[in-house]
């Protein structure tokens, strides 16, 4: 392991964000608590596991694809697969298949990536909607607030042409 971490390019950089970090811990987590599940809940572990697994493997891929609109792209499926993940961890607490405790570690460590990765697509929205800025933050802020979700909404909205709303009825109210 340690020869691959000595090994730098340009197209590795994502092995430096936090993000990408946090979700690799997170991927062994829900390892951990899912390998050991009997044969009839294979299919289930083996789905959560994979969500899990997604969400470090899009952060790499959009890195690596060295375009902003298609680092975005891949940011929000890696929001998407951990959204699959964090249900899949509150169904399976409602079920009793894992304890209280796993579900509460589990569960914060998505929280965790999630706001990373929303400050990592905002930072990256700003950054598109400015090209003069050659700034990329991975700030972690709080996301719990309705007010920056609005505010997380409403840029995506501005991204959209007055058409594609309308076409899409698209509406966020606070």
């Amino acid at each position: 392991m340690n020869k691959i971490n000595q090994r730098r390019n340009r197209n590795r950089g994502y092995r430096n964000l936090r993000v990408w970090k946090h979700s690799v811990d997170l991927y062994a987590e829900v390892v951990s608590v899912c390998r050991d599940w009997p044969y009839e809940m294979k299919r289930l572990s083996s789905q959560t596991m994979a969500s899990a697994d997604s969400v470090h493997r899009n952060i790499a891929e959009g890195y690596c694809r060295r375009s902003l609109k298609e680092y975005l792209v891949f940011i929000n499926y890696a929001l998407g697969s951990l959204g699959e993940t964090g249900s899949a961890i509150l169904a399976y607490s409602q079920a009793g298949q894992i304890s209280d405790e796993q579900a509460e570690k589990l569960d914060s460590r998505i929280y965790q990536v999630e706001n990373e990765l929303l400050a990592l697509n905002l930072s990256l929205i700003n950054k598109a909607t400015d090209p003069e800025s050659n700034v990329v933050r991975e700030s972690s802020p709080d996301y719990s607030v309705q007010d920056d979700f609005a505010m997380l909404f409403n840029q995506l909205l501005d991204d959209l042409s007055q058409e594609e709303r309308e076409l899409k009825h698209i509406e966020f109210t606070s």
